[in-house]
């Protein structure tokens, strides 16, 4: 008996699954910004530099991540993010690969901070475009399911990177990741190139956005919530160091928050499509507060709790990036996503400065990461319980 002819939505379904594993596989790749505490030790050992000072490059370049959307989505959604996603393969291979002849931190920061940065901005953006124009019904699960690759990267590029570096040396590493970055042109060609126009110009959209109140919570929502997974990331292994003793043992804690954030984004997006998005919203970051306290408490006694408290804090972290643009989508709907949830997604500034930066400096000043993790959590709590559950009324 013949098979019978596959049908036009059958063709449809399979191009929706060919583009959801295409940006899958790009998001695998740029989210390896989550494996940076590997690079901290070498980079102090091979220039000196202070914790402080390399944190700033992570700082640098999960700032122009964040703000990537917000003035560069007018032109994912114009022109489609087939071509602009090219642009930012070329941007993030450039980056690692200069950084392989770097001597200064100007130079780090700008091949780090900005190119690599500015690369994965413009990916993760056009992933997100290629999801919501590829007819998903639901889009909390799809948007899961490709944002997860961002969260297993660390799982799978920390160790990696981490052998390369003890094995072959740091510049191989840059050189390994630069061949990844230029490699993502082919995922990348799956995406669709459909584009959209515009009522406004450039700068009014801009104006638009800025003058969105609803925006604006959400935004600063997103600053503080995510505050607490970029300061964790920012010293994990080091800081793992501290209570193992093993260096293979002290970088599987990045793998185990890797595999939470991974795992928090999925699970968070089926979760949206189920239940009312601001309690997934609340409950989340209830429990993700509270672990990170216990992360600072517990280790000293039980070592090795930091296995479970480090996937609980990638759990938590990872579902967040999920639930905010679900609740764009709610909002706004899937026209301009790319400029809407960019403007919301650049709060990450602030996010980042917040955690990674502030609490490596605190660090530097008194040895410890303690005081500002109880403090960007016991602030958490508080906010969420006074604002985020007062969402839906905000926006009806």
């Amino acid at each position: 008996m013949l098979l019978a002819a596959p049908t036009g939505d059958d063709l449809w379904m399979m191009r929706r699954y060919i583009v959801a594993l295409a940006c899958f596989t790009v998001n695998l790749a740029i989210g390896l910004q989550y494996a940076f505490s590997v690079f901290v030790i070498p980079l102090q050992e091979a220039y000196g530099w202070s914790r402080s000072e390399i944190a700033l490059g992570l700082t640098i370049s999960i700032s122009v991540l964040n703000v990537t959307g917000l003035f560069l989505g007018y032109y994912i959604d114009a022109y489609g993010p087939r071509k602009l996603g090219l642009i930012g393969v070329f941007l993030l291979g450039s980056g690692f690969t200069l950084m392989v002849f770097q001597r200064t931190l100007i130079e780090y920061y700008v091949f780090y901070g900005l190119l690599v940065g500015l690369g994965s901005g413009i990916l993760y953006m056009s992933n997100i475009a290629a999801i919501t124009r590829s007819g998903f019904r639901k889009i909390g699960s799809a948007l899961g399911f490709v944002i997860a690759g961002f969260g297993l990267s660390a799982g799978f590029f920390g160790p990696l990177i981490s052998y390369v570096i003890d094995v072959y040396g740091l510049k191989q590493a840059f050189t390994m990741l630069g061949l990844i970055g230029f490699s993502l042109a082919l995922p990348v060609l799956a995406f669709p190139n459909t584009s959209e126009r515009y009522k406004v110009d450039y700068v009014g959209s801009l104006l638009k956005i800025f003058r969105d109140r609803r925006i604006h919570r959400l935004w600063f929502l997103m600053a503080l919530t995510s505050s607490i997974g970029f300061a964790i990331s920012s010293f994990l292994k080091p800081y793992a160091k501290e209570f193992l003793a093993n260096e293979m043992l002290a970088t599987l804690p990045i793998t185990f928050f890797a595999l939470g954030n991974s795992l928090g984004r999925f699970v968070s997006g089926a979760l949206s499509d189920i239940f009312n998005a601001e309690k997934v919203l609340v409950f989340t970051v209830i429990y993700h507060s509270l672990n990170a306290i216990a992360l600072m408490i517990l280790p000293p006694v039980f070592p090795y709790v930091i296995f479970v408290s480090t996937f609980i804090a990638g759990l938590g972290h990872g579902s967040l990036f999920t639930i905010f643009p679900k609740l764009t989508t709610e909002v706004f709907g899937t026209s301009r996503i790319s400029q809407v949830y960019g403007a919301i997604l650049s709060s990450s500034v602030l996010g980042s400065l917040l955690g990674s930066f502030v609490s490596n400096v605190v660090y530097d000043i008194i040895g410890t990461y303690i005081p500002a993790i109880m403090a960007l959590s016991t602030i958490q709590i508080f906010v969420i319980l006074t604002v985020a559950t007062r969402l839906r009324k905000q926006y009806s």
